[in-house]
């Protein structure tokens, strides 16, 4: 998958996630908003770490949705990590 791909990936499965938590919510318009302060709980944080594991498909750490609070920053955060898991198992 390349990375815009990826990244469109991200987008939607997330944006389906916090759609499905908090119907009529513009997801285009609260991409810079915190989880917290839409009313995503822990529960929903850890959730958010699933959804960006079975994107990525590599194990990310739980509370990634508490260090990376809104949807853009975790979903970059995610693409450098798959970068980084990428470069890791290049031969060389």
């Amino acid at each position: 998958m390349s990375v815009d791909e990826l990244e469109s990936s991200l987008h939607s499965e997330i944006g389906s996630y916090i759609t499905n938590k908090f119907p009529g919510i513009d997801v285009e318009g609260i991409r810079d908003s915190s989880f917290s302060g839409l009313g995503l709980d822990s529960l929903g944080h850890v959730e958010l770490s699933g959804i960006v594991e079975n994107v990525l498909g590599t194990a990310v750490q739980p509370d990634i949705a508490f260090n990376y609070p809104t949807i853009n920053s975790l979903v970059n955060h995610a693409l450098s990590l798959k970068s980084e898991v990428e470069e890791a198992h290049e031969p060389g």
